[in-house]
């Protein structure tokens, strides 16, 4: 899980069986007690990578599009800081989203109102200016296609 607090993270790691959807939302409401982060995901790798990723930081040995997509968040991260403005880096299974994400138009309407439109996963409200939107893996690829095709995403592949 990793959050975005201005130019701070916050990085958990875990192994995959001891951190389940609901470890990551009761971890992200009890940080949320002290921060109010502007952008986040839980997002699961093996090895070093779990910790490389979400730094936006590639490491030997793993595929061109995993690479780009590493790249194009660390980008960010560094550089545009487009994830605090409004674009997400992709889709997870856990993307924590501020209010500025959640105006953004899909198709038309806020994404707010295009999650509750359809079968696109629970937007929680962990806060005021606090989101997490959980994004089950069967809808995962049709929301992801959507939101690249309208420029909803940072990442390029």
């Amino acid at each position: 899980m990793s959050v975005s607090l201005e130019r701070n993270r916050y990085i958990i790691a875990k192994f995959r069986s001891h951190f389940n959807t609901n470890d990551v939302i009761q971890n992200i409401r009890a940080a949320c007690k002290y921060v109010t982060p502007r952008y986040g995901f839980s997002h699961s790798e093996i090895g070093p990578l779990a910790l490389a990723f979400p730094a936006g930081v590639g490491i030997t040995r793993i595929d061109r599009d995993t690479l780009k997509r590493i790249d194009s968040l660390g980008h960010s991260l560094r550089r545009t800081n487009e994830h605090l403005a409004g674009k997400l880096h992709d889709v997870y299974g856990v993307n924590v989203l501020s209010p500025l994400h959640l105006e953004r138009q899909v198709e038309g309407q806020s994404l707010r109102d295009w999650i509750g439109a359809g079968a696109r996963g629970d937007l929680l409200t962990i806060k005021d200016e606090v989101f997490a939107w959980i994004v089950p893996d069967s809808v995962r690829p049709a929301v992801r296609a959507t939101l690249f095709s309208e420029g909803a995403l940072i990442a390029t592949v």
